[in-house]
């Protein structure tokens, strides 16, 4: 009896090709020949390598590699392209989980990290000729942008590899392997995933490095799990339509927040006001679904203007059907000191709007409504 339920009806083979990626969730295969492709899902599983597939194709790359979590990517990238002595150039006002991940790594690998505003990166690359760069594509939570085309080109001519991370615009409004970077890379629980569901983390790159990296996600296990690949495949085929309505979406609502008395600065980079406009003008497709505000008030205001939303809610996320709104200062950045935040101009009355997919009307109206009880 024990040999027939371990053993019975498992031998049954589809001759029809399922409609949907199945999902495999074994963590080993039969493997009767040495030719074979999978052995342990900790090192590749179908599932997964149909998401790196797909991401490879919409990236533009011949190779991908799927990760447990977008910080796991970074991590992964990190620890196998810097060595003893490597110097690696960082935008410094990006999510602060990985600048604080390239501080630690420094100090305990042992190579020099030079931190640059987006205005410095191109002037430090110039000047320090890395062996790594990585900036965001759109920095989080500010919105700004860098000539990656350019910054693309300079690493090229002098060897540094670039990457970005493409989260906030995604394929969809911007491709960084046309403007020569090495790798791109995302956390897949935003936009990609796009309905706030899954943790995951995907990148995608020329295939020596791919390759290397791969190895790598082998031996420390960050591998993605089959269950979250299938879900951000079924995340990816309706990413064109979503991010669409999101840029739409966010655009109406940076411009209705123009000239609001209760908002001393709105970040957009599809506003002539935004700092980075005519570089965010000539690269993206779309400006993106994220607008951050500045009150004109301090942080115990602020805060109660979050509680005052309606149908926005906070979290500390982005990227899903669900209008967002989270604090820098008491949440993504709550690590760096008051100093470090108001260097990198996030104050304590930032807030970062993540404009879900909603009639934008309502949430305008909610918005206002909030801010009305400050």
């Amino acid at each position: 009896m024990g040999t027939k339920l371990i053993h019975s009806g498992e031998d049954i083979l589809v001759p029809e090709k399922p409609l949907e990626v199945p999902i495999y969730l074994s963590a080993g295969f039969i493997t009767p020949s040495l030719a074979r492709i999978y052995l342990y899902s900790r090192e590749a599983n179908p599932t997964v390598t149909a998401l790196e597939e797909k991401i490879a194709e919409i990236e533009g790359y011949p190779s991908a590699v799927a990760f447990s979590s977008g910080m796991s990517a970074i991590s992964t990238i990190f620890l196998t392209l810097l060595k003893p002595g490597s110097k690696m150039v960082i935008q410094r006002d990006i999510f602060a989980r990985t600048i604080v991940l390239a501080r630690e790594l420094s100090e305990k690998i042992g190579f020099k990290l030079i931190e640059a505003s987006p205005e410095e990166v191109i002037s430090e690359v110039e000047r320090w000729k890395p062996d790594l760069v990585f900036i965001e594509s759109v920095s989080n939570p500010l919105l700004k942008v860098i000539d990656i085309y350019e910054l693309g080109k300079l690493c090229r001519e002098i060897g540094s590899i670039l990457v970005v991370d493409n989260t906030i615009p995604t394929p969809i409004n911007l491709r960084p392997s046309e403007a020569g970077a090495h790798i791109v890379v995302h956390s897949a629980s935003k936009y990609l995933g796009g309905h706030n569901d899954i943790i995951g983390g995907v990148a995608a790159g020329e295939p020596e490095l791919m390759e290397e990296i791969r190895d790598k996600r082998s031996d420390f296990g960050t591998i993605m799990d089959p269950f979250t690949a299938f879900l951000v495949i079924r995340g990816l085929k309706t990413l064109h339509i979503r991010m669409h309505h999101h840029n739409e979406n966010a655009e109406k609502l940076a411009k209705a927040l123009e000239g609001n008395k209760k908002i001393s600065k709105i970040y957009y980079p599809g506003l002539e006001s935004h700092p980075s406009y005519s570089i965010a003008k000539k690269i993206l497709k779309g400006f993106g679904g994220i607008v951050s505000i500045e009150i004109k008030a301090g942080m115990e205001a602020t805060l109660k203007f979050m509680k005052e939303l309606k149908i926005a809610k906070p979290a500390g996320t982005f990227g899903g059907p669900e209008t967002l709104v989270s604090h820098p200062a008491t949440m993504s950045h709550r690590h760096y000191s008051k100093e470090e935040r108001e260097m990198l101009g996030i104050s304590d009355s930032l807030v970062r709007i993540s404009v879900g997919l909603e009639n934008i009307e309502d949430i305008i109206e909610d918005i206002e409504e909030a801010l009305s009880k400050i």
